[in-house]
């Protein structure tokens, strides 16, 4: 009796596990508000010798303009690119590494990310805003309401002015998208 119950709750446990990660794997983006006419471009690699067949998010910058020209079902594009590396941050006199993203000014009215300072239209409409996550304008400034202020990013070699245009809220745990800086 003690093994079939023993294996019984062993089985329960795993399957209960197993449901909980598959729920967890499904929930990604699904909080965006429309998030079921959403979708993502992926390049997919045939393979090489030394490499395997696998995908990625393709972010080609001319292929979002051309799909919005070429394909009437599509309606809007937003490119989004990570940082690749850290990179120096001044603001309030305090110098910190962080990573700096890029993606197009209307990523906010496409995607469903919740602004706690500034408005969607307005965060990016201008090549010299940044958007900061709350944690990070918290880092920064040790408060959330800095739209307006400024930020030193160095680009090369010396350090270029930026102002912040908003701050969005930290992003859920079931979030694809990323970022402490966006620009």
């Amino acid at each position: 009796a003690f093994i079939n119950v023993f294996g019984l709750s062993i089985g329960l446990a795993c399957f209960i596990l197993f449901m909980l990660y598959a729920v967890n794997e499904m929930s990604y983006d699904r909080f965006h508000k429309n998030g079921s006419n959403i979708y993502r471009v992926a390049e997919w690699i045939q393979g090489f010798p030394n490499r395997p067949p696998g995908g990625e998010a393709y972010g080609g910058t001319p292929l979002g303009p051309a799909m919005k020209e070429d394909f009437a079902d599509v309606r809007e594009f937003v490119r989004i690119q990570h940082g690749f590396q850290e990179i120096f941050i001044k603001a309030s006199n305090k110098v910190s590494r962080s990573n700096l993203s890029f993606a197009d000014p209307n990523i906010f009215t496409v995607f469903s990310f919740k602004l706690v300072e500034g408005t969607a239209t307005t965060a990016l409409n201008n090549p010299r805003n940044v958007v900061l996550t709350r944690e990070k304008a918290i880092q920064l400034f040790g408060q959330t309401d800095v739209v307006g202020k400024r930020v030193d990013i160095k680009v090369e070699d010396k350090f270029e002015p930026f102002t912040v245009g908003a701050v969005a809220e930290n992003f859920p745990s079931n979030s694809s998208i990323r970022f402490t800086i966006l620009g």
